[in-house]
């Protein structure tokens, strides 16, 4: 049974009860709650799996700057002879740090470009399993590699500042 009222549900239980015994007195009033509270618990279940959905994919995007910043620092340790030979033929710091950028973002367009296909490719096979959702939800197409390009640019920052401030005397004596 729904009933409407505009006063407290504490203020109401007792007048239902009366009302409810007067029209069947076998019949009992129980699990007395209001609407708010049912949807509430109804999507309880719900909510909590969309907050471990979400909490994942914080950990994910974590972990994948973290590889990305640890694969980049690698290269760039790698190649410190390299850059700093650069730096003593006349390459000034702009130039580092933009060519360690360049070689850290390529991968990641490529990976974007390769997983938008794969995106697409895919909501066109699963549009019966989407629920009140296109397959090319235009949000979704670019959320996902913007934010994707923008940790991977923030990942690569740090070693291309690294490899800018390499000394070129440093740099040669070392090998």
């Amino acid at each position: 049974m729904a009933v409407r009222t505009s006063g407290s549900l504490t203020d109401l239980v007792p007048q239902l009860r009366r009302v409810v015994g007067a029209l069947d007195s076998t019949l009992p009033l129980t699990d007395v709650r209001t609407m708010d509270g049912i949807v509430g618990d109804s999507m309880s279940r719900t909510s909590f799996t969309m907050f471990l959905l979400v909490l994942a994919a914080f950990v994910a995007v974590f972990l994948g700057s973290v590889g990305i910043y640890g694969v980049i620092s690698y290269v760039v340790s790698q190649r410190t002879s390299e850059l700093g030979v650069r730096m003593a033929l006349g390459a000034d710091a702009t130039a580092i740090r933009s060519l360690v950028l360049r070689k850290g973002m390529t991968p990641a367009l490529i990976g974007v470009v390769l997983g938008l296909g794969s995106a697409a490719l895919m909501s066109r096979i699963l549009t019966s399993l989407l629920f009140e959702i296109r397959p090319f939800d235009t949000l979704t197409f670019l959320v996902g590699p913007i934010l994707f390009l923008a940790v991977s640019v923030v990942a690569c920052i740090a070693p291309a500042r690294k490899a800018a401030g390499i000394d070129p005397a440093e740099a040669l004596r070392s090998k």
